[in-house]
């Protein structure tokens, strides 16, 4: 931060802290000012109040670098969405703070109703920060570096990758109703590391979870799942 921008945040802050401190005070009360008090960093100050902003606000940051320093190989984000004949839909709606009816945003990346304590704008800011920071090419090296072995670094890396920065494909292959054809690929993805033998036999990262996600993966690529109008729905829960 330079000088110019560090002597504005700090004038802007004692501006708020002076006009907080005041408002404890009645306009017929003689007003003993404690500058220490009103700066205060703690308490029911201003400045506390806007420290406490900036750490609300830097919450979906905080979330996306969690994720990436355990090494997580995929995640979805999703804004609470309360759907039409829900209690949740029906108590908002009470409260008046449903914003509109348009079903086309109902997708979970929206914020279809006024949250108590942000802006809608900031949560939607949010989900979208989250999503991106977490799979950039530089957070997925990061997460990759977080494996003990080579196979599991590549393991991660082309899961990561193959799985988010090739969204293109993907779509076309949904569109088409091919996934069943990458089904090979991403079993071998899933079931082991890249190089050597699985490090955990049986558990959600070994043969007994691949074997698991395996056959989800028949069933993503079986006839059934085509007719099943939800199936596609399922399948693009990657966009979220």
């Amino acid at each position: 931060m330079d000088e110019a921008t560090a002597e504005e945040t700090a004038k802007r802050i004692s501006i708020g802290a002076l006009r907080y401190y005041m408002l404890r005070f009645s306009r017929n009360r003689v007003v003993a000012f404690d500058l220490d008090d009103a700066l205060a960093f703690e308490g029911e100050t201003g400045p506390y109040l806007q420290y406490s902003a900036v750490r609300a606000s830097k919450i979906f940051d905080k979330l996306a670098e969690w994720l990436v320093a355990h090494g997580l190989e995929t995640a979805t984000f999703h804004v609470l969405t309360p759907y039409p004949g829900t209690p949740l839909h029906r108590r908002l709606e009470a409260e008046g703070r449903m914003r509109h009816g348009n079903w086309d945003l109902y997708d979970t990346r929206h914020a279809v109703f006024r949250p108590a304590q942000m802006d809608a704008a900031e949560l939607e800011a949010g989900y979208w920060r989250a999503y991106q920071d977490f799979y950039r090419l530089g957070a997925i090296v990061r997460g990759a570096a977080t494996k003990p072995t080579l196979g599991g670094a590549l393991r991660h890396a082309a899961y990561a990758i193959g799985w988010k920065k090739c969204e293109p494909v993907w779509d076309l292959l949904i569109r088409a109703r091919r996934v069943g054809a990458a089904r090979p690929l991403l079993e071998r993805t899933l079931e082991k590391p890249l190089l050597g033998r699985p490090r955990h036999r049986g558990g959600a990262t070994g043969q007994g979870g691949g074997r698991r996600r395996s056959r989800a993966l028949r069933q993503a690529g079986s006839g059934r799942d085509r007719r099943d109008p939800l199936a596609d729905g399922r399948l693009e829960d990657r966009h979220r």
